[in-house]
């Protein structure tokens, strides 16, 4: 990945290290192969709810 394509980004759009990032995490959660236990997914959920938060916090910011 190329520095240029990270700094000349459209601001409405996500950074491609961040897509690819969300896309690798989608796969893991929809293939079911790499949640099957209680701790894994505890794991999950917890990213989740911290995720949750931050974005509470940047819509905030975002309306202001």
């Amino acid at each position: 990945m190329s520095v240029e394509s990270e700094v000349n980004h459209d601001e409405d759009t996500l950074r491609p290290h961040v897509e690819d990032a969300l896309d690798t995490i989608d796969a893991a959660v929809f293939t079911g192969d790499s949640f099957t236990s209680r701790e894994a997914l505890a794991r999950l959920e917890h990213y989740i709810g911290r995720w949750q938060r931050e974005m509470v916090n940047r819509r905030k910011e975002i309306a202001d």
